[in-house]
């Protein structure tokens, strides 16, 4: 235990950030807003001596804070916790607590708290008196006003394990948090330090909506990695793959960020994607396969130089490379945003379409979804959050259709029907295998 303790230790001070760190704390306080581009591998994930830190997946939230968590040595839900959708590890002892940016949006808190958002959101540092996210309502007047009573951040009572919760999509979170967060920082209050980290990120496009914000780029700890294309294109990639390959390991685009799966050497990008898209004018969410942008094509590498060279075999040609796009759609800008208005909508903010969002979605996109909220009674005829309607849907974690099913069954009596349905419409599979009982099955 004590080697493993070293060797933790060791692995610590390895890490690029560690050779930044005081650049880093002297850039926190002299900017107000600070960009930290930091490369696969750099060690952003999990250094950060803050209350909250946020993830954008519930996998990356329970893995990045078991893995804080051995590196302080402390017992996982003490000095280090999580809090996801319907499970919250956490005790009156936690200091570092890791949730998601849907839990973090959502929840309505009183108190005041420091914030790291890891790749997705943002953080905040230090004494400074901050708004809390989830109260977007008469912002500005609201900061100068608790600004005046508290001067300080009463740390020991952030917890927000008892808060109503609900969920949305993670790059429907990115954007509220950045455009809430954006909002506070125009308060006439004690400066509120904002630090934005990513390995993918467009500085650039981020600096320029916070008022042209300092960006520092830190190396990261990155091994060769050789790219390897086809000489021709193959009909069947997935066939191909299989004249050649000996162990696959299938992983989703949770691979990409946050977590590191030990041992991976050698990656195959098809360079196809799953994306959602929704056409506001029929009203139908579908799951399409597109081509993957140039950003995720070298996340996908990056995962093969993690821990020593590696190589990645993209199944394209390279002249196909570089007719990909930079960067993904936001999902903001290509899914149902009716979660997201009536989140909007319970937090305060009645102008929709004003909202600054950092992408702002189409009008249409907007319109459709308030029509819908309109005809499922969740607001009023002039469009405000009606009551008790509209407020119990938006406590409820799930799309508003079964929100407004759930609420109606109670009257119906079939709640326990509902239910079921409900749950089996909400996960992609009704079956659940769980990986210690493989080989028993």
């Amino acid at each position: 235990m004590l080697a493993r303790r070293q060797w933790i230790l060791e692995q610590r001070k390895s890490f690029p950030i560690a050779s930044v760190e005081r650049r880093i704390v002297d850039e926190v306080r002299k900017n107000d807003t600070l960009i930290i581009v930091g490369e696969t591998g750099s060690g952003k994930t999990t250094h950060g001596k803050v209350i909250g830190i946020t993830q954008p997946r519930r996998v990356a939230v329970v893995t990045v804070a078991k893995c804080v968590a051995e590196e302080c040595n402390v017992e996982l839900g003490q000095k280090v916790g999580y809090s996801i959708r319907f499970e919250d590890v956490t005790s009156s002892s936690t200091r570092i607590k890791y949730m998601t940016d849907g839990l973090l949006l959502s929840n309505n808190i009183s108190t005041y708290y420091d914030l790291i958002n890891s790749f997705s959101s943002v953080t905040y540092f230090a004494n400074t008196p901050s708004y809390p996210i989830g109260k977007t309502f008469k912002i500005i007047e609201g900061r100068r006003k608790f600004a005046r009573s508290h001067s300080t951040i009463k740390q020991h009572n952030f917890d927000i394990a008892n808060a109503n919760k609900s969920v949305v999509s993670d790059e429907e979170d990115k954007t509220q948090s950045f455009s809430t967060l954006r909002a506070c920082q125009g308060a006439e209050s004690t400066s509120l330090k904002l630090i934005i980290m990513s390995a993918s990120l467009d500085a650039g496009g981020f600096s320029e909506y916070f008022g042209g914000a300092k960006a520092v780029h830190i190396q990261g700890r990155q091994h060769p990695v050789d790219m390897l294309y086809p000489y021709q294109p193959e009909p069947d990639y997935i066939d191909a793959t299989l004249i050649t390959i000996f162990q696959v390991i299938l992983a989703t685009n949770i691979a990409k960020t946050s977590v590191t799966i030990p041992g991976i050497k050698y990656v195959i990008d098809p360079g196809l994607v799953k994306a959602r898209s929704y056409n506001p004018l029929t009203g139908m969410e579908s799951l399409i396969i597109i081509p993957t942008s140039k950003a995720q094509a070298l996340q996908r590498s990056g995962r093969a130089g993690r821990e020593g060279p590696g190589k990645c075999f993209r199944l394209y040609l390279e002249s196909e490379f570089g007719k990909l796009v930079d960067s993904t759609v936001p999902e903001i800008k290509r899914c149902n945003l009716s979660n997201v208005v009536l989140q909007l909508k319970a937090l305060g903010v009645d102008d929709i379409i004003g909202f600054d969002f950092m992408e702002k979605p189409s009008r249409m996109a907007i319109v459709k979804s308030l029509e819908q909220l309109l005809l499922l009674g969740a607001l009023t005829d002039d469009y405000k959050l009606s009551d008790p309607i509209g407020r119990q849907m938006a406590r409820l974690p799930l799309d508003p259709m079964y929100s407004k099913a759930l609420i109606l069954a109670g009257e119906f009596k079939c709640m326990e029907e509902m239910l079921m349905v409900v749950a089996m419409l909400s996960v992609e599979s009704i079956f659940y295998f769980p990986r210690e009982k493989m080989e028993e099955a």
